[in-house]
């Protein structure tokens, strides 16, 4: 398809069905869920929970709040793991995200603080090669098999030791020592499904000499630079188009095109950013929106339709690329800065104004990011109607 006409006009899927990520993740879950109920059975009937059981009634809140700190630190433990894993194997650790906690590493300096970023709760650790080297099949290797065995080898240490402890002690190493345990062997089971791949499928990769497991990799560093405050413009744009050229498996080109495609976007030379942003459509034409988990599709139509609005001044061509897809998981500023573009494009300054600042509200209430601090900026240029801001 002609690019310029892939750019007009946003392709027809709705109907398609996408490739089911989501119930992957539920499985290894599930497996998770299942190796912690068998091990709780198993003590129990053994004789070994009799700490847990035999608490008194004014001890089940400080049971509870042990259990809330076993869902945390096996997590953490893990990704300590991975990031332990990546620096064995000569890799500079970049960030780390944990439950509420977030650490950063930038020149040389480590800084802890808040993890106001809901979607890394669940934990994230990211490293990077050194300066002119990539990535290499053993350093992800020891990075991603990291995770699990330190998941296994905690679990092993504290249900070892809980038999000798007694009291609230005991309960909290039964606890870190079963979930750990459920981690690192849910975490390590071959699951791939679309873009998701579990550790041990990652590892499966890796150990096959499959680039995808690289790729992933790649792309996560990326994002991850974008949760740190980096602005796309600051990104790797060589290794994400080297990705799109590469890259066999239509979720993670179709990303890597949309990391691209915001990259040039925040950078002065608009000729470029129009071929980034025709790339993406006309790999969306293609078939990478159809492969592309649904709840996540209106992530990528939303950019497109905000920059047809914002940059290119297509207003009717943005307004089809936003009613794309209306359901699914996007900023909660996103469409809002999409429809004052689009006003904005068609002359009505005052809608656009009105509706820039509801978007700049809602950016106030979200932690900031790369994405956000490029959003706030041109925002704030409708609101104030800086065209020699917001055109190209």
């Amino acid at each position: 398809m002609n690019p310029d006409l892939a750019l007009k006009h946003p392709p027809v899927v709705a109907s398609m069905a996408s490739q089911r990520s989501w119930l992957v993740m539920l499985l290894a879950a599930s497996a998770g869920g299942l190796i912690a109920y068998v091990g709780v059975t198993g003590l129990i009937n053994a004789g070994f929970a009799e700490g847990l059981l035999s608490q008194s009634s004014n001890h089940w809140p400080l049971v509870i709040a042990c259990w809330l700190v076993a869902v945390w630190v096996p997590i953490a433990i893990h990704e300590l793991g991975h990031m332990t894993g990546a620096v064995l194997a000569g890799l500079l650790p970049l960030m780390l995200f944990s439950g509420p906690l977030q650490l950063e590493l930038e020149a040389g300096k480590l800084r802890c603080s808040i993890n106001r970023h809901r979607s890394t709760w669940g934990g994230l650790a990211v490293a990077i090669p050194r300066a002119g080297s990539s990535l290499e099949p053993r350093q992800a290797i020891w990075t991603v098999a990291g995770g699990p065995l330190s998941s296994v080898l905690v679990a092993l240490v504290t249900l070892t030791m809980y038999p000798y402890l007694s009291g609230i002690e005991s309960v909290l190493f039964l606890q870190v020592g079963l979930m750990s345990l459920a981690i690192g062997v849910a975490t390590l089971i071959p699951l791939q499904s679309g873009g998701f791949a579990s550790d041990g499928g990652q590892l499966w990769q890796l150990l096959r000499s499959d680039v995808r497991a690289l790729q992933r990799l790649e792309l996560a560093a990326i994002i991850a630079r974008n949760f740190s405050g980096h602005r796309p413009g600051q990104w790797d744009l060589e290794n994400l188009q080297k990705i799109a050229r590469e890259s066999k498996l239509a979720v993670l080109k179709t990303s890597a095109l949309l990391l691209a495609a915001q990259v040039l976007d925040d950078r002065p030379d608009a000729q470029a950013a129009l071929r980034g942003f025709e790339s993406l459509a006309k790999d969306l034409h293609n078939g990478g929106l159809a492969a592309y988990p649904r709840a996540f599709r209106v992530g990528l139509t939303l950019p497109i339709a905000i920059y047809l609005a914002q940059q290119r001044r297509d207003a009717d061509a943005a307004q089809r690329w936003m009613e794309a897809y209306t359901d699914g998981i996007e900023e909660p500023h996103e469409r809002l800065y999409a429809r004052a573009a689009i006003c904005m494009a068609r002359g009505d300054v005052a809608g656009a104004r009105a509706l820039a600042l509801e978007a700049l509200e809602q950016l106030s209430k979200n932690p900031p990011t790369g994405l956000r601090e490029l959003a706030s900026e041109r925002l704030r240029a409708i609101a104030r109607f800086e065209t020699s801001t917001i055109s190209t």
